[in-house]
Parts: structure tokens; sequence; C-alpha cells
């Protein structure tokens, strides 16, 4: 067994309200918490990987480059490898999301 506390996770991301901390990654796995300010923008990109996110808080969007949905607290998204994604959070509140990659490429 192993407890991750915050005080351990390190800091990936961090631009214009954007602040991404890993919190642990394997050979297989890795988990980020993601937080986005009002009016931050993860930009649109796409990786080798398939990915799923929780939503912890708020009410952010999550974008493709083909559709937007509006996404709340509890949901899950799951985007598949190589697909083309970003969020936003228009919210006036931080939105959080915990991000979980799978570290076998597609």
């Amino acid at each position: 067994m192993k407890h991750i506390q915050p005080d351990e996770w390190k800091e990936v991301l961090n631009n214009e309200g954007s602040v991404g901390n890993l919190v642990m990654t394997d050979n297989k796995l890795e988990i980020v918490h993601l937080s986005l300010e009002k009016g931050a923008e993860i930009p649109l990109h796409a990786l080798p990987i398939d990915v799923y996110f929780f939503v912890i808080e708020g009410t952010p969007s999550f974008l493709t480059d083909e559709n937007e949905t509006q996404c709340k607290e509890n949901d899950v998204v799951f985007c598949p490898a190589n697909k083309m994604r970003s969020w936003k959070n228009n919210d006036n509140k931080t939105s959080k999301i915990l991000v979980t990659k799978s570290m076998v490429e597609k």
C-alpha cells in the first residue's frame, strides 16, 4: 500500500488559472489533479493514450473538435486516445477535475 498526500504532489502545469498537480504515476497509470479558475482553459490537444476525467467540483465544459459538453460534479468523461480535447471553466468558482491516464499507448 502507498498513501499519497497533497504535499507530495508535483506541479506539472501552471498557466493562466490552470494548475495541474501530478498525484502519482507508474508504468500503467498517471493521476493528475487539475484546477481551473474562472475563465481558465486548457488548449485543445490530443494524447496517444485513453484518459478518464472525474469532475470533483464545479461545472466545467469538456470540448472536443466536434462538440462541447457542460459537466457537473461527479460526472465522468472518457476520451479515447488521439482524440482532440480541452477543458474550460466559465463558472464563477474554481472547477476541480481528477485526470486518470492509461499509460499504454494505442
